[in-house]
């Protein structure tokens, strides 16, 4: 059996399904980044070696998981990591 659909139904249909759609499409786009870094995707990401990864867990100077022997950093947690290493610029107002 085959059915036509008028135009203004099949729109109709694409409005409700976009509807149902939007909180979770929202809700990914608000979500923090949870991918999951080794070591080596992290010695990329921050541009330092991998014995500098290694003493900042050494003494839980950083971020991360150990599971089963392996050591995994969750990119969300090293960038609020960083924020907490941030000095924002001087501008000429604040020199005065």
């Amino acid at each position: 059996m085959k059915t036509l659909l008028e135009e203004s139904d099949i729109q109709l249909i694409t409005e409700k399904i976009l509807e149902s759609l939007r909180p979770a499409l929202n809700k990914q786009k608000q979500s923090p980044d949870d991918s999951m870094l080794n070591v080596k995707d992290l010695c990329d990401y921050l541009r330092v070696s991998k014995s500098w990864i290694y003493s900042r867990t050494r003494v839980n100077g950083i971020p991360f998981y150990k599971i089963d022997g392996q050591i995994l950093f969750r990119k969300a947690d090293i960038d609020k990591f960083l924020q907490d290493y941030h000095f924002p610029a001087i501008t000429e107002r604040q020199k005065s």
